[in-house]
């Protein structure tokens, strides 16, 4: 008998602790006015965030990031956080000649994310106890720095959807960027030359200014403070309550700004150039004209000014917030109280798949057993509620309705194992009645279900593990064994096997299931008055009429059976070529003995082979070609080559 083993391997996990908020009940509020709302039938919402602070300990069934079905919804979260102003930028120079740049302005402070407010419920029945199916809650809300000192709200308990908080810390807000340095100024322009003086060098161009610092991310806020209040005989009532008690989200760091662009130097002042004309008198006593060139040189350009330095501040991303905490209050009749950090919760951690035959098969019986639970919250299960554990059916498992129901109230940490009965459930049935290229194969997930009862109807979200099992039948086919062209007048060997991949024996015999294979005519276009079958025996049979069937005797565990038949095309000038027919295998094998038609045969494999007319090779004969014939082919062979 095959068994599987499963394992749980994750928890979802919050931080829990105590809250001292008195509890006042004065009168019902259906509103909590301003931005602390309560909401029936939405969703949670909440700022988009894109770090998630981690949960710190096992808040058992409390814990949830949102629900898509609400009963109602307390939003008690922070607001996020300012994010940080930038720093001033300088774009344009200054319009004097050589000014330095200023330094762009510093990033202002990020603003911390709002901490989550605080809850303090009783929860209860109310007057009527559970017949009602009515869920009173009462106590004091405060966040934003508003409260509610006398919240009261009753739901409907129904059979779907959740009381949920919403208590995540404000998102840190991000940090500012640094102001740019503003660009110096373009130095002064030369002098330029005169015919008395020369040009004088352009300034200095001014500085760029330096980069502003940006300024660091802040931390979210702290998630939301709960405490719960609830009587001892009134714990199933937890179920029912979901939160979001994250940390909020980080600030991100603010960005440097940039230095200003180092002024232009100024451009010298430009060269002047003239002519003098002096007369002289020559050997001849004649009087000439003599022109002279002159100049003064003008000035070099003036250097240019650096360019502002970046911000040498690394701005840091903000801290995540803490989460949130929760407390759990259990009070008696006697007004005893007993305090816990989480609520309790239920997961799977193992548990065993027996089945009718050693291949689980359709139509077969499974069975789970040795469930191993485990309480994996904080507080003690209720010993007044039920809880069942099942499966839900679907087209591969057909469930008995046989429900498990846990006996013991579980202590933090406890497990138990239901050793005296399981989950008893048939596979789907599953007939072959296609050619197939490969034998069925199926996996599916068994997943059971842990639900509280007793008025609640809910699921324990964290109980899921389940794991897959195979489903295939203990024997199978192999592929068909045949040529694919036959001319008229020639035949085939078809030849498949059975093979047993189980450890079953199969037979004839009495107390022994049934096996056997067929092999039938499949219509195709050429006329079925061509085909001729020979059996097993190589005896003629009439295959179009009706299918040859063999009975498999004996079949052991691993044992293989090899059938062998023949099929040809008559042979006639009627067989047009290229025309075809197929032939099919089936094999049949008796349902499980649990089945309510344990004696019927059902198809559990399937192939197919398809024959095609050829045409028939005639070749060719030298021996009636005359002798010039004959020389002339082998002339023209020789050329050939």
């Amino acid at each position: 008998m095959l068994r599987y083993r499963l394992q749980t391997t994750d928890y979802r996990l919050l931080e829990v602790s105590a809250l001292p908020i008195p509890i006042r009940v004065v009168s019902s509020s259906p509103d909590l006015f301003g931005d602390l709302r309560v909401s029936s039938d939405r969703r949670p919402t909440r700022p988009s965030r894109t770090v998630r602070s981690s949960h710190v300990s096992d808040a058992g069934c409390f814990s949830s990031d949102g629900e898509k079905e609400l009963l109602r919804q307390i939003d008690i979260s922070g607001r996020p956080g300012r994010d940080g102003a930038d720093g001033h930028s300088f774009l344009v120079a200054d319009r004097s000649p050589g000014m330095h740049g200023r330094r762009g302005g510093d990033a202002g402070a990020a603003q911390a994310g709002e901490d989550g407010g605080h809850v303090r419920l009783w929860i209860g029945y109310g007057a009527g106890g559970r017949q009602r199916d009515v869920m009173e809650l009462q106590g004091e809300v405060s966040a934003r720095g508003q409260a509610v000192p006398s919240f009261s709200d009753q739901v409907p308990i129904g059979d779907a959807g959740y009381y949920f908080i919403e208590g995540g810390g404000g998102r840190g807000g991000d940090g500012g960027r640094g102001g740019d340095g503003q660009p110096g100024s373009v130095g002064y322009r030369g002098r330029n030359a005169t015919r008395f003086s020369s040009g004088t060098n352009g300034g200095p161009g001014g500085n760029g200014g330096d980069a502003g610092d940006p300024s660091d991310g802040a931390s979210g806020g702290r998630g939301g403070e709960v405490i719960l209040t609830v009587g001892d005989r009134d714990q199933g009532l937890l179920m029912l309550l979901k939160g979001n008690l994250v940390g909020g989200d980080i600030g991100f760091a603010g960005e440097p700004g940039r230095g200003g662009k180092g002024g232009r130097g100024g451009r010298g002042g430009s060269s002047y150039h003239w002519t003098e004309t002096h007369y002289y008198t020559d050997s001849q006593g004649r009087r000439r004209p003599r022109t002279v060139m002159r100049f003064n040189p003008g000035g070099f350009n003036g250097p240019d000014g650096r360019d502002g330095s970046p911000s040498r501040y690394r701005a840091a991303d903000g801290m995540q917030g803490a989460a949130g905490r929760l407390r759990i209050v259990v009070m008696d009749r006697s007004g005893n109280e007993r305090h816990y950090e989480s609520p309790y919760d239920l997961e799977l951690v193992s548990f065993d798949v027996a089945s009718e035959y050693e291949i689980l098969e359709p139509d077969s019986l499974i069975s789970i057993d040795n469930l191993v639970v485990r309480n994996c919250g904080g507080m003690p299960l209720p010993d007044n509620y039920e809880i069942r554990v099942y499966l839900q059916s679907d087209r591969w498992l057909i469930y008995d309705q046989a429900d498990l129901v846990l006996q013991k109230p579980l202590e933090p940490g406890e497990t138990y194992t239901f050793s005296q009965a399981g989950l008893r459930v048939r596979l789907g049935d599953y007939v072959v009645d296609d050619p197939r290229n490969q034998s069925f194969r199926l996996h599916h997930v068994v997943n059971p279900i842990a639900s509280m009862e007793s008025g609640i109807s809910r699921s324990f979200r964290n109980f899921e593990n389940g794991d897959s099992i195979q489903v295939r039948f203990p024997i199978e086919l192999t592929p068909i064994s045949a040529l694919h062209s036959l001319a008229p007048g020639e035949s085939t060997r078809v030849i498949w096997a059975v093979k047993n991949i189980s450890q079953e024996t199969f037979d004839q015999k009495y107390l022994y299931r049934a096996v056997r294979s067929s092999v039938r005519f499949l219509a195709g276009d050429l006329d079925p008055k061509h085909v001729i079958f020979f059996d097993d025996g190589d005896q003629n049979y009439d295959l179009v009429a009706s299918p040859f069937q063999k009975r498999i005797g004996e079949l052991r565990p691993g044992d293989t059976q090899v059938i062998e038949t023949r099929v040809g095309i008559r042979q006639s000038d009627d067989v047009i070529p290229y025309q075809s027919f197929s032939v099919g295998v089936d094999l049949d094998l008796q349902r499980p003995k649990s089945s309510d038609d344990a004696d019927a045969y059902r198809c559990v494999d399937y192939r197919k082979a398809m024959i095609r007319v050829s045409e028939r090779y005639v070749p060719v004969s030298y021996t009636h070609l005359r002798a010039h014939e004959t020389e002339r082919l082998i002339a023209y062979a020789v050329f050939c080559l």
